[in-house]
Formats: C-alpha cells, sequence, structure tokens
C-alpha cells in the first residue's frame, strides 16, 4: 500500500504467507467420540447441553484460525519538503504505477511505485528536476523479531521470524531486502515519465524490516 506523503512516505509491504504461528491441524481429538452423544441431546430437546458438548469437545483447537500478519513498514523519510504546492496522486490501473507529484520552489518532485507479483519486487522510483533535491532517510519498522544486515554496499537484509499466537510457536521464517539501483543499471531501462522541466536526477528502491539509511541523490 503506497500512502502518498510528502516528508514522509510510508509503503506498507505484506506477503500473502505470512500468518501467526506456524502450521498445525486444529482437529479436536474428542469430536468423534463426542458425536452420538450430542446427536442423543439433540433428539431430546436438550440443545442447551448439546451446544455445550460441542463446544467443549468438538469444536476446533484452537477455535479461531492464525490471523494474517502484516510483513513490515518501508518509510522514506525526506528532507526540505516544506510549503509543497502542485500536490496530486493518481494510480494507473492499466500500468500499476501508483504516482505521487509536487512542486517545493521551483523544483518539481515524482515519485511513481509499481508492485509486480511475477518477480516478487515492488519497485520505487524517486525523481526531481533539480539536482541534489533528494535527500533524507530509508527505514524498516516490522512488528516481528528481526535482524539487520548490510549484505552488499547497496543492499540491505532483514532476517526474522513471526510472531506466536494462540498458544501455537512461531514457526514461519522470512527474508527481505532493500537495494539501490545503480547508476549505470537506469540508463538500460525503459525510460520512465518524469516530470517536465531539466533533467531529472532519480534514485531507484527494489524493498525485497528495523534498518536506516541515508538517501541522497
Amino acid at each position: 500500500m503506497v500512502f502518498g506523503g510528502l516528508a514522509l512516505e510510508r509503503l506498507q509491504l505484506n506477503e500473502d504467507t505470512l500468518w501467526g504461528g506456524g502450521p498445525y491441524t486444529p482437529d479436536n481429538p474428542e469430536a468423534f467420540a463426542a458425536l452420538p452423544e450430542v446427536r442423543r441431546l439433540i433428539s431430546e430437546g436438550r440443545y442447551a447441553e448439546a451446544e455445550a458438548m460441542v463446544n467443549a469437545r468438538m469444536m476446533a483447537k484452537p477455535v479461531r484460525q492464525m490471523s494474517y500478519q502484516t510483513l513490515d513498514d518501508l518509510l522514506l523519510m525526506f528532507l526540505e519538503l516544506d510549503n509543497a504546492t502542485a500536490y496530486q496522486r493518481e494510480l494507473d490501473f492499466d500500468a500499476a504505477v501508483a504516482t505521487t507529484r509536487f512542486t517545493i520552489g521551483a523544483t518539481e518532485h515524482l515519485r511513481q511505485v509499481i508492485a509486480t507479483p511475477v518477480d516478487e519486487v515492488l519497485a520505487v522510483r524517486l525523481s526531481a528536476s533539480t539536482k541534489g533535491r533528494i535527500t533524507g532517510h530509508l527505514t524498516f519498522t516490522t512488528p516481528h523479531a528481526a535482524a539487520l544486515a548490510a549484505v552488499a554496499a547497496d543492499t540491505l537484509s532483514l532476517t526474522g521470524e513471526n510472531r506466536a499466537e494462540q498458544g501455537n510457536p512461531a514457526r514461519l521464517r522470512s527474508r527481505r531486502g532493500l537495494r539501490r539501483s545503480p547508476q549505470e543499471d537506469r540508463s538500460r531501462r525503459r525510460k520512465p515519465v518524469s516530470p517536465s522541466g531539466p533533467a531529472t536526477r532519480c534514485c531507484c528502491l527494489w524493498p525485497w524490516s528495523r534498518a536506516r539509511r541515508l538517501l541522497s541523490c
């Protein structure tokens, strides 16, 4: 999810296999043995007793399934972005691109985010019509236990595990990261939409969550 902020842009990251706890079987081993008695109570019109027995001996363990867990938030915290004008947000369904535009002084800023489930990548492009106007920090936040490692000069990797839930211990492990696209890679990619004005300076980020890294373009 892209929130479209100015000084703070929040990108919520999700993974559809991340749930609380770990793989489990909710079957109640007492259910089959209790079934004849439940049927007898119902046939005798003793519905409250039948319901109590069902709740005690036939319902799943636990009754509620594990809840879906958010993965992380990628926070882009920018400096010197006061008094913005011409703020616009748009979502292009055909291109699957979320765009935020605004102007600070004489500088036009453009942020583009695209998610591709095929490549399992969320790509973020930041650009400004004036050189040196993209400055700030990148911060990951996560509700899960996680450890950060710098696996390369341009890449951060975060590994961790989910949370225990309803007596089901945490058993799901995850690994994700962030990579900054080098200048030479950008020149070989299809040129993205740019704001009008002078040549753009841009940074491309690939998020793949407690980290902090300086961003300056």
